[in-house]
């Protein structure tokens, strides 16, 4: 009878960690996407599209060299002193961009870019398209904030 329990209990434990795994969205997917970030530090901006709509991008920080070896990216950094570099968080954990969000299987929309960058002052953000970096002419809303744990 007990290693029918064990039995049970790892079974339940596997099809937890495989549903964990594979859907979008997951705790275990956002703790995937934070692995070798700055603790703490995250920014978040708003910005319109070309299709009239406004999402929110989350990001949390990390080291150019550890980002570039988690995407495995093949640019390079900004050519600019005092520049931060983040990962789109919600992007990462949902696999993509989410168009629009869908109240029938509760995933929100998700757009914006892989990877971001933004000045030392917090005022102005880009992203990485075909070859350069772009400042985007349309974030507003831009918030840094520090967790301290």
């Amino acid at each position: 009878l007990f290693w029918k329990i064990l039995v049970v209990i790892l079974l339940v434990g596997v099809v937890i960690f495989l549903y964990q795994h594979f859907s979008r969205g997951t705790t275990l997917r956002y703790w995937y996407s934070n692995c070798g970030c700055i603790p703490g530090h995250r920014l978040s901006f708003v910005f319109k599209t070309f299709d009239r709509q406004t999402p929110k991008v989350n990001g949390v920080e990390f080291d150019w060299e550890k980002l570039k070896n988690k995407l495995s990216l093949t640019f390079e950094a900004m050519d600019r002193q005092g520049m931060h570099y983040y990962l789109n968080i919600d992007r990462c954990a949902y696999g993509g961009v989410v168009q629009v969000a869908s109240w029938l299987d509760n995933i929100p929309q998700v757009r914006g870019p892989e990877i971001f960058a933004v000045n030392s002052e917090y005022t102005q953000v880009y992203y990485h398209d075909d070859g350069e970096w772009h400042p985007y002419i349309s974030a507003r809303d831009i918030r840094y904030t520090t967790e301290h744990r």
